[in-house]
């Protein structure tokens, strides 16, 4: 009976990975007294003194793939194997974007998973893996792998380290396929014990999205930049990490004894006494100059000329608020309204919107909050919401439109937060204005929601401050007849660059000019601050 080739390769991936958690159960707790003590030199990705175990990680594009042939009659199927794989693979990353929102109250971490989605819709890519089983009659794992290898060399000949470390997003992906086709789901770092530091050759958003922070002490990288998806993740987490080891990362072992310098791009493996009692100073050092900071942080910032400017932070979960209000800010610049969205599995109505927001909001008392409308579109979803596919997203029905095509869901929010407004010192943000009639429809609906719970309350409500995203050319050029309309401006400079520069900011081949767009940006501000100046409305970035 002849052998079915991809199941002897699922059986081989599972016992392989059965036996690796045994070796990691196993080692993670040897005495580590008669190893060699080793000084490794890298560059700190993320800062910080740390002291863990070695948790030595390697995944399935480092494995032998079984190889096969196939006859010209099989390709449909394999095509069919392909694209099956992509389409779960997309499904995959929806669901984790919106799990790290949640967890790392991190939309930049999140995004990569929305540009990896991107690049699994392009129609090349489609037709290079076509291309690829016609010519090598190979099956679906050796062509997915061989294909998007290709890709991912060319990047990293590139010398600039931003595009070259795209390579990374090419590779992630194409493991995430490899992983379905093989048919193993799991993965080992979702096992990591405590006081862990993962030792790897690199880690990609597919690794990142199980790590649990508890869990996690540090993270060293044989590859990496301070652009990479590792750096991303350390510094999300506020972990310590080390890229660039250039020799000698094969001499350490599960458990073995790690003291880690971000700082300078040490590693020191097996330390001596000596070791961990210089580092052990080393760390009160600077947990007492971070103390320090944090009482510092609670005055006044006030700049060499005499300028006093309010510091807001950009708050997600309730910890952000927490952390925010520990560390002395002036209020919440900026709360996306689309977390709390993304946190349910239904359309909320205005009671859930209220109760969360109130509990959440009480981590900042008597702090200024400015809450921003539900932003999707674009790059940006809700599951429970059948919102139509866009030739281009970016340009189409995002943000404030979406918000005037479903006028419930606007209502919502605004009564909501009117009622938000009785408790707590709450200011209302439009996103993505292009004209006036957006701001006046939204006038309207404020006026129209304001008189209503006034009636039902029985007493008058205060004013709200209103104000807009300026992230759209057509708002930079008509900021000064806006500006009659609204209480502030809040530039959103990430939009504002990429619409500028008509680049894409999560597009590789146009990275170079979204990078260049920062000097013009950074002209875009100092005329808002000058017109914000002149009508007298504060002015955020």
């Amino acid at each position: 009976m002849k052998k079915d080739k991809s199941q002897y390769t699922i059986n081989n991936l599972d016992k392989c990975l059965d036996e690796s958690s045994k070796n990691i159960e196993q080692n993670i707790n040897v005495p580590v007294t008669n190893r060699k003590r080793i000084v490794l030199n890298g560059e700190g990705i993320s800062p910080g003194i740390v002291q863990g175990r070695a948790f030595v990680y390697t995944d399935i594009l480092t494995r032998n793939l079984q190889i096969y042939s196939i006859n010209k009659k099989n390709i449909g199927s394999e095509i069919h194997r392909i694209h099956s794989a992509m389409d779960q693979v997309f499904d995959d990353l929806n669901e984790q974007k919106h799990d790290v929102k949640d967890r790392l109250s991190d939309q930049n971490h999140a995004n990569i998973f929305q540009a990896h989605q991107e690049i699994l819709k392009d129609k090349q890519l489609s037709l290079d893996l076509a291309e690829g089983l016609e010519s090598d009659l190979v099956n679906a794992e050796i062509v997915v792998r061989n294909v998007f290898r290709k890709l991912s060399n060319k990047l990293r000949q590139s010398n600039d380290s931003v595009f070259s470390s795209k390579a990374d997003d090419l590779d992630d992906i194409s493991r995430r396929i490899l992983r379905v086709l093989i048919g193993y789901e799991s993965n080992i770092l979702e096992l990591l014990p405590s006081d862990s530091i993962i030792i790897a050759k690199r880690l990609l958003p597919s690794d990142t999205v199980h790590l649990k922070r508890e869990s996690l002490k540090g993270i060293v990288v044989e590859e990496g930049s301070h652009h990479s998806h590792s750096a991303l993740l350390a510094r999300a987490f506020g972990i310590t990490a080390i890229a660039n080891i250039k020799e000698g990362m094969s001499q350490i072992h599960n458990g073995d004894d790690l003291i880690l310098d971000g700082k300078n791009g040490i590693v020191i493996v097996n330390p001596t006494k000596d070791d961990k009692s210089e580092y052990e100073k080393r760390l009160k050092v600077l947990e007492s100059r971070i103390s320090a900071l944090s009482v510092k942080a609670k005055e006044p910032a006030v700049t060499k000329c005499g300028q006093t400017v309010k510091l807001y932070a950009n708050a997600y979960s309730e910890d952000d608020f927490r952390i925010a209000y520990q560390n002395g800010c002036d209020g919440i610049g900026l709360f996306r309204m689309e977390q709390l969205y993304m946190s349910c599995k239904s359309l909320p109505n205005e009671e859930i919107i209220f109760r969360q927001l109130k509990e959440t909001f009480s981590r900042v008392p008597g702090k200024e909050i400015t809450i921003r409308l539900l932003d999707i579109g674009g790059d940006k979803g809700l599951p429970y919401l059948n919102i139509k596919n866009e030739r281009n997203p970016f340009l189409g029905v995002r943000g404030i439109r979406f918000l005037l095509k479903n006028p419930d869901i606007l209502r919502t929010q605004i009564n909501a937060i009117w009622r938000l407004s009785e408790l707590y010192p709450v200011r209302l943000l439009i996103p993505m204005v292009t004209v006036l009639d957006e701001i006046r429809a939204v006038e309207d609906m404020l006026s129209e929601c304001k008189e209503e719970l006034s009636k039902t309350n029985g007493r008058k409500l205060s004013d709200l401050s209103l104000g807009i995203m300026i992230e759209t050319p057509a708002a930079v050029f008509k900021a000064q007849q806006l500006s009659e309309h609204v209480d502030f401006f809040s530039i959103g400079t990430n939009d504002l660059l990429q619409y500028v520069m008509a680049a894409g900011r999560e597009n590789v081949e146009v990275t170079d000019y979204y990078e260049k767009g920062e000097e013009i940006i950074e002209e875009i501000i100092g005329d808002l601050v000058v017109k914000g100046k002149k009508e007298n409305i504060e002015v955020n970035v």
